[in-house]
């Protein structure tokens, strides 16, 4: 709901039914199934009624945030402005389920909606599930938690994403940074911007320094746990309205690991016994240095020998 509506409404799916709410009205109760619309009052965000039966606002006032419901939340935060018919018939039937003010009138537009609109049944029901299915999987308590690691002078930031429980979110913008002596590969500087992905990401690092590294990640534009609810305002027969938000989700995690510098030697040879006459070469290998810095490396050879060693220039 942060996104502004687009500007066409989505009419949904008109049908006709007996009321029970208003028995004035009888069988010239209108209803469309998957109207959302943006209204005055709303700050451009659409609007979803949840009381079946009553007349559809032309502006709304003194909405109240809540988060009793983080499913509801999330579903208006993902979906209040879609494009698609079905989305919206569908997104109109779980938050209704969750929350309408009339259920008997709700129950009865669904049925006139099987008999007025039958081949738009099954994809709005399948539809339906798949949203209560990836709320009940997606819906708030995101958490990032990225690593570190060295190796020598380089090293990775791993496990960089957004969890909703064990699941990774996909197409979020985030945002890694390092601080102390080190900058990223893909990057040169101490930041990399991007997006999530299903899987966890890696960052490698190079490091400029001895001292303490550190990564945070921050994930932003999650879908909200929250929702705002519009009372009706005390008019006769008017709707009680509900959008999502009003604000996004975010998350945010650190890691920090030592990166003081330990150089450690290595030898081609080893340790090992010349034949007399026999010549003898060694190449020593310095890792793990502080990255343009010289590290001093000892070799001591034991003799007799015919001359001295000599060491590359």
């Amino acid at each position: 709901a942060a996104m502004a509506a687009p500007a066409d409404y989505r009419i949904g799916f008109l049908v006709t039914y007996d009321s029970p709410t208003d028995p004035t009205v009888g069988t010239d109760t209108r209803a469309t199934i998957g109207t959302l619309a943006p209204r005055d009052g709303s700050g451009g965000n659409r609007v979803l009624c949840v009381a079946s039966g009553y007349n559809d606002p032309t502006a709304v006032a003194g909405g109240d945030v809540r988060t009793d419901n983080p499913a509801v939340g999330y579903l208006l935060s993902k979906y209040i402005n879609t494009a698609d018919d079905v989305t919206a018939a569908a997104l109109a039937e779980v938050v209704k389920g969750a929350m309408d003010d009339h259920p008997e009138d709700q129950k009865l537009a669904w049925e006139a909606l099987r008999q007025q609109h039958p081949d738009a049944v099954a994809p709005i029901e399948a539809r339906m599930a798949e949203l209560q299915s990836e709320a009940a999987t997606y819906a708030g308590g995101y958490s990032t938690s990225p690593a570190l690691g060295l190796n020598g002078s380089t090293g990775t930031a791993s496990n960089l994403g957004v969890r909703a429980g064990s699941t990774w979110l996909s197409g979020y913008d985030t945002t890694v940074k390092l601080t102390g002596p080190a900058v990223f590969t893909a990057t040169g500087t101490d930041t990399w911007t991007g997006a999530t992905s299903d899987a966890a990401q890696t960052l490698e690092f190079t490091l400029t320094g001895p001292g303490t590294v550190g990564v945070s990640q921050s994930v932003t534009r999650l879908p909200a746990r929250t929702y705002t609810y519009y009372p009706a305002n005390g008019a006769y027969r008017i709707q009680n309205m509900v959008s999502g938000g009003p604000d996004t989700e975010s998350a945010s995690g650190n890691a920090t690991l030592s990166a003081d510098y330990a150089p450690t030697l290595g030898s081609a040879v080893g340790f090992k016994v010349y034949a007399q006459g026999e010549t003898g070469t060694d190449h020593v290998t310095v890792r793990g240095g502080q990255p343009g810095v010289t590290t001093t490396a000892t070799a001591t050879v034991y003799g007799p020998l015919a001359k001295a060693p000599t060491a590359p220039p």
